[in-house]
């Protein structure tokens, strides 16, 4: 006969709301630093949510186009900072944040943004 014991009751979490909208996203206004580091404040996920993303928690979006419709870098990060791999070239350079939980619940909306001028 292969039947078991019954395992123990557990629980289930069914969570579809996104963590908190990225906010106070800043970086310097005119740099000559062609890797400029952008910063901001950490979302939560307290709504009944899981907790924020383990590995990377945000994703950092930067363009020259300020309407980000053109030219668009993501990349994930694991902390509120970031600071590009690779330079910049000169002229005005726009980031936004957007924030994501353990079951990749994306805010909707993205952060503000910040304008970084590199001379």
């Amino acid at each position: 006969n292969n039947v078991s014991d019954y395992s123990e009751v557990g629980s289930v979490i069914i969570d579809t709301v996104a963590p908190s909208v990225v906010e106070n996203v800043t970086g310097p206004s005119t740099t000559t630093s062609t890797t400029p580091t952008i910063t901001w404040d950490n979302s939560t996920d307290n709504a009944g949510g899981v907790g924020m993303h383990n590995k990377f928690p945000y994703a950092v979006y930067y363009s020259q186009n300020s309407n980000f419709v053109s030219g668009v870098t993501q990349i994930n990060v694991a902390s509120n900072s970031f600071t590009p791999s690779s330079p910049l070239a000169k002229g005005k350079w726009y980031f936004k944040v957007r924030s994501r939980d353990m079951v990749a619940n994306a805010t909707v909306n993205y952060s503000n943004t910040a304008t970084v001028t590199i001379q």
